[in-house]
């Protein structure tokens, strides 16, 4: 089955948003109906091969645009850089190619951009939040008549099938095994793996360390040592 929509990011920059706007679309939909690189490329096959094939046959191309896109302005100019090489070539198919702006993003200037992208700025753009990221999916679907005879609406954020941000996925993932403290390590490898919390593998051990410190610091989590003097963390009782 050939993917409506193809998800244009940078791993380092809209992680989240990229797994967030799967899981959605693909409820909104219909399975296999979006195209993102880590789901979409099985182990041992020619990346570069799936990516264009990819590439060739979707209808739609999602350029998500998050706060530190520019910031990797150096990488955009390299012939070589993945991202230039699906926006020019989703460009020149001539299909709509939709820059999506994360968290309040601005489009890039033109003269910042290469040459065989710079049409991405004249291209009409669609903004996801964290917040509104439901309704906002919603939007997307609607205005570019993407939706399927027998598709669902995007989930709630509480439904599991869609996170928000990493806090509220942390706070989700800690109430729903509130019997159990857990390592930062242990949230990103066995919780990853959970039903319904698959969205935890976008964040590293270090990255979710960082997250649960800070619902310490402010009082929505609790921690305690493991028997080997590890930190473990839970919600505050």
């Amino acid at each position: 089955m050939s993917s409506k929509v193809f998800l244009s990011y940078r791993r380092d920059d809209a992680r989240w948003t990229a797994i967030v706007m799967q899981q959605a679309l693909e409820a909104a939909l219909g399975e296999a109906s979006v195209f993102r690189d880590i789901s979409g490329i099985k182990p041992g096959t020619n990346w570069r091969e799936t990516l264009q094939s990819a590439l060739d046959v979707c209808e739609v191309t999602l350029v998500l645009i998050g706060p530190s896109w520019m910031e990797m302005a150096d990488r955009l100019h390299s012939d070589s850089d993945m991202v230039r090489m699906e926006i020019a070539n989703s460009l020149d198919r001539g299909i709509p190619v939709v820059p999506v702006l994360v968290d309040g993003t601005a489009l890039p200037d033109v003269d910042d951009l290469p040459d065989d992208v710079s049409e991405l700025v004249d291209r009409q753009a669609a903004e996801i939040g964290h917040r509104t990221y439901k309704s906002d999916i919603e939007d997307i679907v609607a205005r570019l008549n993407l939706r399927g005879r027998n598709a669902a609406q995007v989930p709630d954020p509480g439904s599991g099938q869609a996170a928000g941000t990493l806090r509220d996925g942390l706070k989700r993932f800690l109430s729903r095994f509130d019997q159990w403290a857990f390592s930062a390590a242990r949230i990103a490898n066995w919780g990853a793996s959970q039903q319904g919390f698959e969205y935890l593998s976008a964040y590293d051990s270090n990255e979710i360390r960082a997250e649960l410190q800070k619902m310490v610091d402010d009082g929505v989590a609790e921690t305690r040592l493991s028997k080997k003097g590890g930190t473990l963390y839970r919600l505050a009782r």
